[in-house]
């Protein structure tokens, strides 16, 4: 699978700017809903549409380690009873929620995982004490419904399969992943978590982080989503590149840093008051690019010392060949 790596602190800030705009009820509901998407989506990611109800504990274990080995604590330990219909999953140091206190977007995954594995819509309620950063998620089929998912449309494009593109004949000057773990830019904890700099780095298939910001949009707070992204960015590149005086080292090392999260090899362009990105093997999501486009803006914003924004509603090609506009804010 092509993989990309997301910074843990870019969800907990876009909580927090939630909550102050939305309030702590809409806040937990779209974090709920946007979780137990994504716990659909990752079985369906693997190619499955159906599950047979025998094979549950075998998922079950699947599904502890994976999503334990990414910081997942509450999956730490689970305890269950397939023919009630209940599930009590729980742990402590898990990712997010040990820095929002708040345990509805790991609720909102664990009950898509098992709406998928049962093929019945189940909900999940989450508890946690921030004293001991001990949290518990219970699942159970006879919780009151809250959100139904759309698998329909949560369902793998068939074009997915450009983003395993053919070797192209261009060997890239960046670097890759395995590079800035080789180099100890990339650190790997005893737990065999993912550290750059402080930053914890999350795993996942590309398209996750898209759901995410096609939620937003959907609601009409895609400002909100665009913001709080291009405000984490403007924080990480004061604290990456401070010792950085140059800058084409500066834009080098952020394109190292794309290429590196897995998004692709990225070109800079400036002509006027607009800022043009081409990409080399970028990656494709049926849901949009908005997170990468407001990513980006961060930089553009930083680096050009002046504010950009992107066209939400509009896309820019040459050929069959993406590419991101900026323009400057006046």
């Amino acid at each position: 699978m092509r993989i990309v790596y997301t910074f843990e602190d870019f969800y907990v800030n876009l909580y927090f700017d939630t909550l102050l705009k939305l309030g702590d009820k809409k806040t937990e509901d779209l974090w709920y809903r946007l979780g137990k998407d994504l716990g659909i989506r990752y079985f369906l990611f693997n190619g499955l549409l159906e599950f047979p109800f025998t094979k549950i504990p075998l998922a079950l274990k699947y599904f502890q380690a994976m999503f334990n080995m990414i910081g997942m604590g509450f999956c730490k330990n689970l305890k269950y009873d397939i023919s009630k219909g209940s599930y009590i999953f729980w742990g402590n140091n898990n990712i997010i929620t040990r820095k929002t206190h708040n345990t509805s977007y790991m609720e909102g995954i664990i009950a898509g995982v098992l709406t998928f594995l049962t093929k019945e819509n189940i909900e999940a309620r989450g508890f946690y004490d921030e004293l001991s950063d001990e949290g518990k998620i219970v699942v159970d089929k006879k919780f009151p419904k809250k959100y139904s998912p759309n698998i329909f449309s949560l369902k793998v494009n068939t074009k997915y399969r450009l983003n395993f593109f053919q070797h192209n004949g261009i060997n890239s000057r960046l670097y890759s992943f395995s590079d800035l773990l080789k180099f100890k830019i990339i650190q790997l904890d005893e737990g065999k978590k993912f550290y750059f700099g402080k930053h914890s780095l999350l795993p996942t298939e590309m398209s996750l982080v898209e759901i995410i910001a096609k939620n937003y949009f959907d609601i009409g707070e895609g400002e909100l989503f665009r913001e709080s992204t291009v405000k984490f960015v403007l924080e990480l590149c004061e604290e990456l590149f401070k010792e950085i005086k140059e800058k084409n080292k500066k834009m080098k090392f952020f394109r190292n840093i794309i290429s590196a999260l897995g998004f692709g090899e990225i070109y800079f362009k400036q002509k006027g008051e607009k800022i043009r990105i081409d990409f080399l093997n970028p990656i494709f999501t049926e849901f949009g690019l908005y997170y990468l486009k407001s990513f980006i803006n961060g930089f553009v914003d930083y680096f050009y010392d002046n504010k950009y924004s992107f066209n939400f509603d509009k896309n820019y090609f040459v050929g069959n060949r993406e590419y991101f506009l900026y323009e400057k804010i006046n």
